[in-house]
């Protein structure tokens, strides 16, 4: 527009193209990322159309990977060889934990404390909020101590007929152990998941550190466990639905 006494225009220059330097610098990074998302893609596809398991799929991704770093150049005897030392210090420790840990359960199964525990917890009553309280603490007692298998085989055989005797849903309390058996998997001295962090850490953070960063997910877990014994529906609800006829 022209107004009395001045001139206006208007100067909308052209986008600049991108330099060689910069697409070269972006072709390089397509070529050395693309075989993260072929490798998830691969998983993935192979658990959803039923190829493998989720258990099998992490052979199956470690397979693509050794494959496309074959194909790629990029895995030679020097890359092998680290890679190989790191998987076997990070299982080693991690298999000691595992052994102190059935060996703690083995202590415990011979000194009868489960079975004790579970049979003192029956006094609390019978009706359906007790018994999930009763088991609550239990498992995250024992959770401190054993892994989730030993927990099971040690405590299965007492609580499940608590449960049955108390009406309590099979599936909604099968739920309610699954998120004990990973609380317990997180809260010290034995938590497996933050032993197995520490082991692919290695020494760049201490083990107090990791115990300190996963309370918050602790916090959290007995949050989400409240509510789930407060709203069984929750989990209830859809096999419910699909059960009707």
């Amino acid at each position: 527009p022209r107004r009395k006494g001045k001139k206006w225009t208007t100067f909308t220059p052209p986008a600049a193209g991108l330099s060689r330097r910069c697409r070269g610098r972006l072709s390089h990074r397509r070529s050395q990322t693309w075989p993260l998302p072929v490798i998830i893609i691969g998983v993935l596809c192979g658990i959803f159309a039923g190829f493998f398991t989720p258990t099998a799929a992490g052979a199956v991704g470690a397979a693509l990977a050794i494959l496309l770093g074959t194909v790629r150049g990029k895995l030679n005897f020097a890359v092998m060889k680290r890679a190989t030392e790191a998987t076997l210090m990070s299982t080693a420790s991690i298999f000691l934990v595992i052994i102190g840990t059935a060996l703690l359960g083995k202590f415990m199964a011979v000194s009868g404390v489960p079975a004790y525990t579970a049979e003192l917890l029956v006094e609390f009553g019978t009706s359906p909020l007790m018994v999930l309280l009763a088991v609550c603490l239990l498992y995250l007692f024992l959770g401190m101590f054993l892994d989730s298998i030993g927990i099971l085989l040690l405590t299965m055989p007492i609580i499940l007929p608590m449960a049955h005797g108390a009406d309590i849903d099979l599936i909604f309390f099968g739920i309610i152990l699954v998120k004990l058996l990973e609380i317990g998997l997180l809260t010290p001295p034995v938590g497996l998941n933050v032993y197995i962090i520490k082991a692919a850490l290695g020494d760049r953070v201490q083990l107090t550190t990791i115990f300190k960063g996963v309370g918050w997910f602790v916090v959290v877990d007995l949050v989400l466990l409240a509510v789930l014994i407060t709203w069984p529906v929750l989990v209830t609800g859809l096999p419910d639905m699909m059960l009707q006829p």
